[in-house]
């Protein structure tokens, strides 16, 4: 009776193990961007086929702006589109910097802080603490999807292109995500 109690606990205990948390824990220190992006991306994708757009496929040159812009934020701990450098100034500056040659160009920006206390993308009330990437990009994702202006561009027919980039600041544990779309 006794073994067959501590195999039953045993099978449990493996069971609950696989089962009890399948979010993927954020290393501050290796921050995954791609893995990042890619939770958000399925998001928006989401989003966009519901509202029957074309889903967004991600694009290099959208990928060095939106790091260009993020590194900047970073650096200027401000949440602004232009920076100070003319070559570099607005989002199309700097996709047309990197070689792009978009007709169309849209940003979305955005910053929250990890293993700190934050409130609700949604509901302000409501307070949480990021420490997975699957919690990040869903607050990130919620951010943009909740505010008008960067909803439009998430469900804008005309951008087919994206990229979304961060940078992280050790020193506040502020992390910046930077969402460029094109459109040729």
């Amino acid at each position: 009776m006794r073994i067959r109690s501590v195999i039953l606990l045993s099978i449990l205990a493996i069971f609950f193990s696989f089962t009890e948390n399948s979010e993927t824990r954020i290393d501050v220190n290796n921050l995954d961007e791609d893995k990042l992006e890619l939770l958000i991306l399925e998001k928006v994708n989401e989003l966009r086929k519901n509202k029957r757009k074309p889903l967004l496929v991600k694009n290099s040159i959208l990928g060095l702006a939106a790091t260009n812009q993020a590194n900047f934020l970073k650096k200027n701990k401000q949440l602004v589109h232009n920076q100070k450098s003319r070559k570099t100034r607005t989002p199309m500056d700097r996709t047309d910097f990197y070689g792009g040659k978009f007709r169309y160009v849209g940003e979305n920006i955005a910053y929250t802080y990890l293993y700190e206390r934050v409130k609700g993308a949604i509901n302000k009330r409501n307070s949480t603490v990021l420490r997975s990437y699957e919690a990040t990009a869903e607050y990130f994702y919620q951010l943009w999807k909740n505010s008008k202006t960067h909803y439009k561009n998430l469900v804008d027919e005309d951008f087919n292109l994206s990229q979304i980039r961060f940078s992280y600041d050790s020193k506040t544990n502020r992390i910046y995500g930077v969402q460029v779309f094109g459109a040729f």
